[in-house]
This record gives C-alpha cells, structure tokens and sequence, in this order.
C-alpha cells in the first residue's frame, strides 16, 4: 500500500510540474539544415545525390538552469509519435512540415518548433545551338554549344561510345568508313548544380560522302570526215543510296572539263565539243553533298594515220598502213613508185624493196571519207645481223597459240595487228622461246618485232 501511494505522489507531481512549464524552464534550441542545398535555406531536397538533406537540432539548452540533460525527437509530415533519444539530427528526404522536439529529462518540459521541407526537382533549363546535323565534303565539321538558363548549369558532352566532354562545346568529324551515313548520337547533358536535377537533350549525326558517278555520254569516240567534232555531255548520276534517307534533289555538275592541247580547260558548262585525239577528263561535283569525282575518255582520230617506220633490213620489206578504227570497208591505193615490188597496189599491204616515203590513200567504204597518209621506210642499221635472221615463229597458222623463238635482245617486242591495221597486242620478246596468245576471230593477223626503236621483221600469222 505505501508503494501505490509513492507512486500515485510521483505522478500527481509530474502532472503538476508539466502543467506548470513554460518558456522560463522549457528548453530553447536552434533548427538549421546542413544539407547540399543549403544555399536555399537548407530546408530543400532535391534530385539524385541532392535528394536529402539533414536538419540539426542547435545551441540547445535547459532553462533557466543551463546544462542540463535533454533528449529530441523528429516528427515526419502526418506523423504524431515522439520517442524522444540523443540524436540531434536526421536526415530528410520527405518534403513537408516537421515537427522538432527538445526534452528536459529533469523536470519534462519539452519545446517544439515546426520546420517546413521544400521540394526542388525542377529539371535545369536545356537547348543546343546544332549548325548542321548533316556532315558532307563541303562541310567536313562542325560544333555543338550546349546552352542552359540556370546560372549554376554543369554541361557535359557525352559522345557515340563511351567518350565524354565537359563543358558548352564539342566539335563533331566525318568519319572514316565514307559508305555509312551514320556518325553517331551526341547527347547533351545538363546537371543544376542547385537541386542535383538533370536534363538531357540528344543530337543525332549524320554524314554525306557519297561520292557522284561520273559518266560521259557521246555518240562515237572516233573523229571522222563526216563528224570532224564529238560532244561530249555529262550524264552523271549521284552516288547517295535512297535507302540513306539524304537529299538527292540537286544536279551533278561539271566542275571541270580538261582537254588534250591545244583545246582550253573549261568549268561549269555540262556538254564539251572534242576537236582534237586524246584523252579528256570530266570532273564533277554532287551539288547535294560537294564532293566530287572524275573519269576520263579517249577520243580517236580516223583522220590520222600514224603508221612507224618500217625497216628495210633484207633485200625487201612488207609495208601497210595503221588505222585507229575497226571498220572492215576500207580501200587502198598507194601512189606509183619504182621501189614497189608488189603488183597489187590496193592492196592494204605491199612490198617494196628501197628505203624512203610510201604514199597511201585510204578511204572508208561505209562513210566515204578519204584519209592520206605516209609511210616511211628507212635503212637497218646497228642491228645485229643474226636479230632478223635466227627466229622463227611456229605453228603458222594456229588456233591462236604462236610460239616465237629467237636470240632477242633486251626490249625486244612483238607488235600484232589486225587486217585494217589496228594494234590488238603488243608483248615483250626475251632471249629464248616465247609463247603468245591472241585471242582473236580467225582471220590474218600482221606482226612487226621491235628492237631498239627499230622494227627489225614483220609476216603474217593465220588464225585458223
């Protein structure tokens, strides 16, 4: 019974001591935040590593007698337990209002004060200034600037891959592999250096190295009487596959037309007259990309014969014209001379038996165009005597397979030609047996061998 009534005075005494606390014996403390966003109060959470922040209990002391033992406890939004410990801080990551206790253990006055957590997860403000996404020949780079709003705004670059660049600007290069038109997606990424919050912005890049397909149109490569000049016009097409998605809508133009002397280089023009034999040159451009390519013609002049000197190293030689066409309706008629053994002269080829010039007219039966020419004959001379004497050349005729055996000297060649005279096979002749091919119709066939600048023997090979 005298432990019930203790107990019933304790408490009558608690009670009567509560109801008489006020600010004179209730503990007085401070509230303040600790957290990354102290800046703002440091009653603010806000995103990734910045999504907590700590609230301490300060300067905390019992009244009116200092130092005495106090206990406190923090209270979420919504909440109404109190377990009041040692602990002078927590760590918040709901935003709203807390309660904060302090406790004098000695006489139970306790003092709240209520501390409200805002919430900061605004994104930072993002955009990029992207001067092209499409990098072509004219335009082989660029720079991306990253821009934010938000004074506090860390940029980074981060690039196709793994790479990454910290700060507003990257500069971004066509790659090697020409035949993709993918570089790659470079993505802005943009950290507020207030609340932790990120924002993201991707920009994807393309490239255009499709080089044009040039390609000449003309309507022979041969210059004749009856077409003394050739146009040459530029049917070059874009080399941009459609499946890359890239604009195709521009022309190929001509940057360039280059031309055997003495015709003129000219540029921008699409068609070009050819008046003279040689090789010329079309350079283009891909107006939807710059990038450019060329490819080249022979024009050939039936106009002209140009025919090398045959020698006269035995008692007679075989002459004939070379003609730069392959049409097979041609006539000839050499001018009178004593030194023509052969009694045919409309023959395309004939004997003679003295050094000097061989006149030949020769006209195309199809176009009637008439073509004189000259045929020189000069003496052999430094020639050893065994180079045209000791070779011979077997089996003739053949199916094609010749065999040609000879002491040769070094540069020693064989020249075939056709029955109208046009190159088909030139080949080098070493000392010993050589074996050619020509791969050719059945037909007669010309040979002259070549040493030293000099032709030193010619015949006729069958095809059978």
């Amino acid at each position: 019974m005298k432990k019930l009534l203790l107990l019933f005075l304790a408490l009558i005494t608690s009670l009567f001591i509560k109801a008489q606390c006020n600010p004179t014996i209730s503990p007085t403390f401070d509230v303040v935040g600790t957290g990354t966003l102290a800046n703002q109060g440091g009653f603010t959470v806000g995103c990734n590593q910045q999504s907590l922040t700590t609230i301490c209990i300060v300067n905390a002391n019992t009244s009116p007698t200092p130092g005495g033992a106090l206990q406190f406890c923090f209270i979420p939004p919504g909440g109404t337990n109190c377990s009041p410990n040692n602990n002078q801080c927590t760590v918040v990551s709901t935003p709203g209002t807390w309660t904060v206790t302090a406790l004098d253990v000695n006489n139970g006055c306790q003092t709240s004060q209520t501390v409200t957590i805002t919430q900061n997860t605004i994104a930072p403000n993002i955009s990029a200034i992207v001067p092209t996404q499409i990098l072509d020949c004219n335009t082989p780079s660029t720079t991306l600037i990253g821009q934010s709003t938000n004074s506090a705004a860390v940029l980074v670059w981060l690039t196709p891959g793994t790479g990454s660049l910290q700060g507003p600007f990257i500069t971004v290069n066509t790659i090697t592999n020409t035949s993709s038109s993918i570089i790659g997606n470079y993505t802005l990424m943009i950290i507020d250096g207030d609340n932790g919050c990120v924002s993201y912005s991707v920009v994807p890049m393309q490239q255009n190295l499709f080089l044009p397909t040039p390609s000449i149109s003309v309507m022979s490569q041969i210059l004749t009487c009856i077409n003394p000049t050739l146009q040459l016009t530029n049917v070059s097409t874009t080399g941009i596959p459609p499946s890359s998605g890239l604009p195709t809508n521009q022309i190929i133009q001509v940057e360039l037309w280059e031309a055997p002397s003495p015709q003129q280089t000219v540029s921008l023009i699409s068609s070009y007259v050819a008046e003279t034999s040689g090789t010329y040159t079309m350079t283009v451009q891909d107006l939807n990309n710059g990038c450019s390519s060329h490819t080249t013609i022979t024009i050939q002049d039936d106009r002209v014969i140009n025919t090398p000197a045959f020698h006269l190293c035995t008692n007679t030689v075989e002459i004939y014209p070379t003609l730069v066409s392959d049409a097979s309706a041609y006539s000839y008629s050499w001018s009178p001379n004593s030194a023509i053994v052969s009694a045919n002269t409309t023959a395309r080829s004939i004997t003679v038996n003295a050094t000097g010039i061989y006149s030949v007219e020769v006209t195309n039966t199809l176009s009637g165009c008439v073509t004189n020419g000259a045929v020189e004959v000069a003496i052999c001379t430094g020639i050893a005597e065994n180079q045209t004497e000791n070779f011979t050349i077997y089996p003739n005729p053949s199916a094609g397979q010749f065999s040609v055996e000879g002491n040769f000297a070094a540069g020693t060649q064989i020249i075939i030609s056709d029955a109208v005279g046009k190159q088909i096979m030139k080949t080098p002749l070493n000392k010993g047996n050589n074996s050619i091919q020509i791969k050719e119709e059945s037909g007669l066939y010309f040979y002259q061998i070549i040493s030293q600048s000099k032709q030193i023997a010619t015949g006729k090979l069958l095809i059978e």
